[in-house]
């Protein structure tokens, strides 16, 4: 399975990390999906395997019961949007949480992302992608729709206890190999300004932990 730069890091790592970053309001659904993900053939093409959970979990839920009907149809929407990660569905759907729970946070990496990062701690966090097109989303045309990114950046910056650490990629390259450069948020100019520079005894620390990687 090709990886990003990204997922051989975690795979090299001495303790792996552990994932967040799928989260469903449900936890019946949750548990439904979990159940008929084990009968899903890991070796057919993605989406196929999506239609498969999808099928196996509706036909296990009353026609009469719309709601959790419409339910499933959006968390399998919702996996349908990781086919690019080339992962399998079983997999996928193991790193499912409910974000409703908040359950004692363990020591380690932690891979989460806003939405299921509400309410919880961490001594270290480091917030990745604060690009322009991606905080704010390229996707987020109005007033309101910015403000909304700008709440769930607060929430991203405001779960370190101890430090935080804030990143943009300056360049990126799509799958064919093309370059693109990338402008900071709109919102990094005011957050860098709120910061403190990189000390050159954690600079020297995080570049030994990279090279590490």
């Amino acid at each position: 399975m090709p990886h990003s730069a990204l997922e051989r890091a975690y795979d090299r790592a001495k303790h792996q990390p552990q994932f967040w970053d799928i989260a469903l309001d449900t936890p019946r659904v949750a548990r439904l999906l979990k159940l008929h993900a084990r009968h899903v053939d890991s070796d057919v093409p993605f989406a196929d395997q999506v239609d498969d959970l999808q099928e196996r979990a509706c036909a296990a839920i009353p026609p009469t019961d719309i709601e959790t009907l419409r339910e499933v149809h959006e968390a399998c929407d919702q996996l349908r949007e990781y086919e690019s990660a080339e992962t399998s569905v079983p997999a996928l759907v193991s790193r499912i949480r409910d974000h409703q729970v908040v359950t004692t946070i363990t020591p380690g990496v932690h891979v989460l992302n806003a939405h299921v990062g509400k309410g919880q701690q961490f001594d270290w966090v480091v917030v990745m992608g604060l690009e322009d097109g991606h905080v704010p989303s390229i996707y987020s045309k109005t007033a309101a729709a910015i403000l909304e990114d700008e709440r769930i950046l607060l929430v991203m910056v405001s779960r370190a206890r101890k430090c935080l650490f804030l990143t943009h990629a300056s360049s990126s390259t799509n799958q064919y190999g093309k370059v693109f450069h990338n402008d900071a948020s709109q919102w990094w100019d005011q957050m860098a300004e709120a910061t403190k520079p990189l000390t050159p005894a954690i600079a020297k620390l995080m570049k030994a932990k990279l090279t590490q990687a």
